[in-house]
């Protein structure tokens, strides 16, 4: 049925068709485009002097979105791709005045911790749950974003010429970044000197020419700066882990040059032992061994005691079917604090563990019940909270279940210790929902945790093995799984469970 506005839509195409599209043409200089304009059929000519130029803004933002880079010639799509850059560096600035800005709005609290602790303030002010709200909407890492709000706060107090020079695309985050790192010690009076004196030849250098100038200059601005980032360094000591492919993994350590020598030293040592009594693995190999050999000697006889995660020892953690581990198929596995890997590893790793069985809903893959079948006498809650939520529940956070702490959805007294009513956030996440002004709410599919603005991120409860598909297991294979449990079942059941509704003291 034709309507009357679709008759107007009609007669006013047909009074005023659509102008055809023209073509964007760079030229040398004002009257070569006054020629183009008259006599062809070009409608939209630009001065090249004038984009090169251009200044970053809502004017060129507008100029590089008409033009299509596969028609631009070589020395134009150069100016196109600086003329981004430019925007680039500007929006970037733009970022850096609206973080602050939040950055001031969340100033670092002053009263203790739940724990009756004092908290010391950030050195810049911000609260520690700032980073949290935009890590949530953006999904962002966290310590990422705290270092983003730290460099913009930094921009706006304290290295205002920086901030101009990147607003105005004269220079590049990765330049300002050098600015922001070299003089973090300084005073904001020698911070801007240096600033100042650097910024003379920033544009026309990389960041790896200016970072010598910076280090240079804030040497001779301040002779003890050296030592005061050494120190600020050295408490920034650190080890992490990042997944790598295939299996592997990058564990990266950043401690003080002697240190790390002594390190590198001991585990040579071994490595060249083993090659001397005949193993002929590559040294980097043996020294890698050396190292888990090292690890490993810790987690099973070390002299001092190891802290408990959620009442257990530290453990390598490998979630993998039942299935899979009788030989009825090879469904990936899950190593807890890496994600999948294959499942010949995971039955080589299983070769030599303690038994835990995990029930799951076989549609969903999520976990139902920590199983009676176990070898360890159980704190069930904890096991069976650890085992369903994996990782912390707030939004964008990997931090390891077993290592996070147990936290009540509706506080205890007023709600129940029970598996329906816990979750495990890590601790930061769980200062921030009672002290940060975030709340927590939870149902059968999940977490969802709203921000002190009203922003509301679900966390859903994932499968203990990752992505998981009941449409893998055949029939045949079912039945298999079925009798295989069912002789696991009749050779004994554990313990029972304690009663998850009782425990001695609950945290909230």
């Amino acid at each position: 049925m034709t309507t009357t506005t679709d008759v107007a839509e009609r007669l006013r195409r047909a009074l005023r068709p659509e102008p055809e599209p023209v073509e964007l043409v760079l030229v040398e200089d004002a009257e070569q485009g006054r020629r183009l304009q008259d006599g062809e059929r070009w409608a939209a000519v630009v001065s090249r002097p004038a984009l090169e130029r251009m200044a970053p803004g809502p004017e060129l933002a507008a100029l590089v979105a008409s033009m299509d880079p596969a028609h631009l010639a070589g020395y134009d799509l150069i100016e196109y791709i600086a003329g981004l850059a430019r925007l680039e560096a500007w929006v970037e600035a733009a970022k850096d005045v609206a973080w602050a800005e939040l950055a001031r709005r969340r100033p670092a609290p002053v009263e203790p911790n739940r724990r009756g602790e004092a908290r010391a303030d950030d050195e810049r002010g911000i609260s520690e749950f700032a980073a949290d709200e935009i890590a949530a909407r953006l999904k962002l890492p966290r310590r990422a974003v705290q270092t983003r709000l730290a460099e913009a706060v930094d921009l706006t107090s304290r290295l205002p010429a920086t901030l101009e020079a990147l607003r105005k695309g004269e220079i590049c985050r990765a330049r300002a970044r050098v600015v922001i790192e070299h003089t973090a010690t300084l005073t904001a009076n020698k911070a801007r000197a240096v600033e100042e004196y650097v910024l003379r030849r920033a544009p026309q250098q990389t960041a790896r020419q200016l970072r010598p100038c910076v280090q240079r200059r804030v040497l001779r601005v301040d002779p003890d700066a050296a030592r005061a980032r050494h120190e600020k360094a050295r408490a920034r000591r650190a080890v992490w882990l990042r997944p790598e492919p295939d299996g592997m993994a990058t564990l990266g350590v950043h401690l003080p040059a002697e240190d790390a020598l002594s390190v590198f030293h001991a585990l040579d040592a071994r490595a060249r032992a083993l090659r001397q009594a005949g193993d002929a693995r590559p040294l980097d190999a043996l020294r890698t061994d050396a190292l888990v050999e090292l690890a490993r000697h810790a987690l099973e006889s070390c002299p001092t005691p190891l802290a408990t995660r959620q009442g257990r020892k530290p453990q390598v953690h490998v979630v993998v079917a039942a299935s899979t581990l009788l030989g009825l198929d090879d469904r990936p596995a899950e190593l807890r604090g890496y994600g999948p890997v294959p499942a010949d590893v995971a039955r080589r790793i299983a070769a030599d563990a303690t038994w835990r069985r995990l029930v799951v809903d076989p549609l969903t893959g999520r976990l139902l019940d920590f199983g009676r079948t176990t070898y360890v006498p159980p704190q069930e809650l904890r096991d069976h909270v650890v085992a369903r939520d994996v990782t912390c529940t707030a939004p964008t956070c990997m931090h390891p279940a077993e290592t996070g702490e147990i936290d009540h959805v509706v506080v205890f007294p007023d709600g129940p210790t029970s598996a329906a009513n816990t979750h495990a956030p890590c601790t930061h996440d769980h200062r921030a929902r009672h002290q940060g002004g975030w709340s927590v709410s939870r149902d059968d599919g999940g977490v969802t945790w709203t921000s002190p603005t009203g922003h509301a991120y679900r966390t859903d409860v994932p499968p203990v093995l990752g992505d998981w598909d009941a449409d893998d297991l055949g029939a045949a294979t079912l039945e298999e799984l079925r009798a295989a449990l069912s002789a696991t079942d009749a050779a004994g059941a554990g313990p029972e469970p304690a009663d998850a509704d009782e425990p001695e003291e609950p945290p909230f």
